[in-house]
């Protein structure tokens, strides 16, 4: 298999990695065990690079561009794990507010 092919695999499978990390992140928010499952998919295609030495079918940067967007997936699956898609049940708090008063010096504010 020549480089060119094994490029555009890699590419393919990094595309459909990444469409199934978006949804995830769509519809398991707050769910961590299937999240944890799916965070293992990018942590795989991580090591598999390294052990099949990847930098060397990537161009320059390209490798390293790999391995920082599969680390931003595993932090935004991280992340969605402490996350809740159920709506506040109450209001939320109010905990400082304006109100008008007097300066030091006696003068009104509104």
């Amino acid at each position: 298999m020549g480089p060119d092919t094994r490029l555009n695999n890699l590419h393919g499978a990094y595309h459909s990695l990444n469409n199934d990390v978006l949804s995830a992140l769509r519809v398991m928010v707050g769910d961590p065990p299937r999240l944890n499952t799916v965070r293992d998919w990018p942590l795989a295609l991580a090591s598999t690079a390294e052990l099949n030495h990847w930098q060397d079918v990537f161009p320059p940067g390209k490798y390293r561009l790999l391995q920082n967007f599969l680390s931003e997936m595993v932090t935004a699956l991280d992340l969605a794990c402490h996350k809740s898609m159920d709506p506040p049940d109450a209001v939320p708090l109010v905990v400082t507010y304006w109100t008008a008063g007097a300066t030091a010096g006696g003068e009104i504010l509104l």
